[in-house]
């Protein structure tokens, strides 16, 4: 266990210190023990942990957001402001590192792929390995994260951005989201 963090914040080791220095580790091991307490099914966390939040923060953030800005300020701008609004969004200073992160990364794809779909991807992908792990269904990655966490972080943030970096190998940016380069 990192710093007595328990389902999902387990699974994202970046956010300890911050959790530590501001003084939330109770609060925000109270919220991740009560989120799994009532052991609600798979369907319903994969529903409301991963399709909904992946849909509608990416159609929200990449879609309109940035989508609607890059046009006006440039695209590394409009990634730079929706990325920042995105991990705002999640309004726990512990989780704003790691979502910063995922958004900088999906803020990419999307202008590169000129979709939101890639981010979604990416953004859905995420949210299940949490919500797996904190369901408990990888013990063997919770235990693994729980013993190496400076190494999950690391490994999770190369292979985060290694992924960006290819999935958007190839394609140039698009004018705005919806419409590739030809």
């Amino acid at each position: 266990m990192y710093l007595g963090l328990r389902p999902p914040w387990r699974t994202a080791g970046a956010p300890a210190p911050v959790v530590e220095w501001t003084q939330r580790d109770q609060a925000v091991r109270a919220w991740s023990t009560g989120l799994f307490a009532d052991r609600p099914s798979l369907a319903l966390v994969i529903v409301t942990m991963v399709i909904v939040p992946s849909v509608s923060e990416e159609l929200t953030h990449r879609g309109l957001l940035a989508g609607g800005l890059a046009p006006a300020i440039g695209r590394p701008l409009a990634i730079a402001l929706s990325t920042l609004a995105f991990a705002v969004l999640h309004l726990e200073p512990a989780r704003m590192v790691a979502t910063a992160i995922l958004g900088g990364v999906a803020g990419v794809l999307a202008m590169r792929g000129g979709s939101i779909w890639p981010a979604v991807a990416l953004h859905a992908t995420n949210n299940l390995i949490v919500a797996l792990i904190g369901a408990g269904a990888l013990p063997a990655i919770a235990a693994a994260i729980d013993h190496h966490a400076g190494l999950a972080v690391a490994a999770a943030a190369a292979l985060t951005l290694a992924g960006g970096a290819l999935a958007g190998r190839g394609r140039r940016w698009s004018g705005r989201l919806g419409v590739r380069a030809h």
